[in-house]
């Protein structure tokens, strides 16, 4: 196994300038830090994460702290992406559902935040970290544009024709679900649209959810389109519309949100606007690991934008 005499060695520096490179690459010309890592990685050498860790006094672990399901395909994108990044950049991770419990970690990543808890957080948390969804406080944040993806559904509707559009909205107590709900009243008050609020509804994310207020919502004759902040609502809309006969979308048009499982298992596939996970997570662990490297620097704050997908769930009225 090759070590860093080895390294220093081969690349004419010293056994200290390897260490360094490794270590705090900072202090390191760029040209010999290059030249050394080229020869590491040549001679497959592996770094020893405790030595590195008691000479950085670093732990190398990063902690994510979250309420998601493992099990949950968003969950799972996420961290892939953010699994990669801090990977590839000498950490490893934990999860955690108990923000209060102590561990050794360089920092950390919460989601699946309630209300109020950016808060708590923000006067406790005295380790770098960053949040997945906003805050108006002084934090690292990455969130997907949550009001822009809604106002682009809506939108399309109304482009397409609707006029009588409602709305199937997600009754967690998360910031996401009220920017959903303003994007949609934000598109249909730019077209001079009335919000039916009859036909305006907040259910439980969960199939069970979807099942009890479809028939509610298919009583609301004069709707033609309804927009869904999830594609899991919007698939189950449309199965019990399809239950009772309907043509979709030619007797009601649907839209959702998400774009990672159910717009395909829909037929017809569900026109929505994809959510890119796997660079969420990605974003997250980027601009931790800048967080930790510069306490200093300005607070980031990444806003990614969803990317729309046509399905064939909308009906273009004449």
């Amino acid at each position: 196994m090759a070590t860093i005499k080895d390294i220093a060695e081969k690349a004419g520096v010293s056994m200290m300038t390897v260490s360094r490179a490794f270590n705090n690459p900072k202090i390191v010309k760029d040209e010999v830090r290059v030249k050394i890592l080229a020869i590491a990685k040549e001679l497959n050498y592996l770094p020893n994460q405790a030595a590195r860790s008691l000479a950085s006094k670093k732990s190398g672990m990063i902690q994510i702290i979250t309420r998601m399901n493992p099990d949950d395909f968003y969950f799972t994108q996420l961290f892939t992406g953010a699994a990669h990044y801090l990977s590839d950049h000498g950490y490893s991770m934990m999860i955690s559902k108990d923000k209060t419990r102590e561990y050794q970690y360089d920092g950390a990543i919460f989601m699946g935040l309630l209300a109020g808890e950016d808060q708590v957080i923000y006067h406790t948390i005295k380790k770098p970290y960053v949040l997945l969804g906003k805050t108006d406080l002084p934090i690292d944040w990455v969130d997907i544009d949550n009001t822009d993806g809604s106002y682009k559904m809506t939108k399309y509707l109304i482009d397409s024709g609707h006029k009588k559009i409602g709305l199937i909205g997600i009754n967690h107590d998360e910031a996401f679900t009220q920017e959903r709900y303003l994007g949609y009243v934000k598109a249909m008050t730019a077209a001079g649209l009335t919000i039916p609020k009859e036909a305006v509804f907040r259910v439980p994310h969960s199939i069970e959810g979807g099942r009890r207020i479809s028939p509610i919502a298919l009583a609301k004759k004069d709707i033609t389109a309804y927009v869904c902040e999830s594609d899991l609502l919007a698939y189950v809309l449309i199965d019990y519309a399809k239950e009772q006969g309907m043509s979709i979308p030619d007797q009601l048009s649907v839209v959702g949100f998400d774009g990672f499982l159910f717009n395909k298992m829909s037929i017809p596939h569900i026109t929505t606007v994809k959510q890119p996970v796997y660079r969420v997570g990605v974003e997250i662990a980027r601009v931790l690991v800048n967080r930790i490297n510069e306490h200093d620097r300005p607070k980031q704050r990444v806003l990614i934008k969803t990317e729309f997908e046509n399905g064939g769930s909308v009906k273009v009225i004449n």
